[in-house]
């Protein structure tokens, strides 16, 4: 495992990122492994089959393919100080029943929010779309508002402030969690110009 650079496994996950799961694993042969994930910019990535593919970049295509190891050996080597990844390792599926539904009270501590920003942020987004709510990143449109929500660019958890109906954007919740969940900093959502390309090459390679 000594051939592996940091460099060699960055251009293995931008390839994976350019293909898509399915080519990707389709186009090297290799079977995911679907229980240590390389994560990287708040995305994960089957960490055996980029590590294949990235000794392949530094030793040749024919090396993808021989043993790797133990995955714990595998995590070892890619979280040294020369590498500096994060691997994380899922358990395997939960198989056994559970009891759920069962009412209860709990206490939570949340941000104060002016609903009539929200209200009026639609409002204005229906008047722009002939009585059509849009989705400000992907497009989406419906007249049901529940269908979306109201997103604060710079979110609350940064502290208090005087808030504007310009400082919200409307967004399905689809987009909404990429705002968030693809940022990886909870404290910088991604701006919604980057949540329209990022879905855009999404569906792009969902279509190869």
């Amino acid at each position: 495992m000594e051939d592996l650079t940091r460099d060699a496994v960055l251009k293995a996950i931008a390839d994976f990122d350019d293909r898509g799961c399915d080519d990707f694993f389709r186009h090297y042969r290799i079977q995911p492994s679907r229980s240590y994930f390389i994560r990287h910019q708040g995305q994960e990535y089957d960490m055996k089959a980029i590590t294949r593919v990235a000794r392949g970049l530094v030793s040749g295509e024919k090396t993808i393919h021989a043993s790797l190891g133990h995955s714990v050996e595998v995590k070892r080597r890619l979280e040294r100080d020369d590498l500096d990844l994060k691997v994380v390792h899922h358990k395997k599926t939960y198989d056994r029943a559970s009891r759920e539904g069962r009412r209860f009270w709990t206490k939570q501590k949340k941000a104060e929010r002016d609903p009539r920003l929200a209200k009026e942020a639609m409002r204005l987004n229906r008047c722009r779309h002939g009585g059509w709510i849009k989705c400000e990143a992907c497009g989406f449109t419906d007249k049901e508002r529940s269908m979306f929500d109201a997103h604060h660019l710079s979110p609350l958890v940064l502290g208090q402030r005087d808030s504007l109906v310009s400082d919200l954007a409307v967004l399905c919740p689809t987009c909404h969690r990429w705002a968030h969940s693809k940022a990886g900093d909870r404290l910088h959502p991604l701006p919604v110009k980057q949540i329209r390309r990022g879905r855009r090459r999404a569906k792009k390679r969902k279509r190869r």
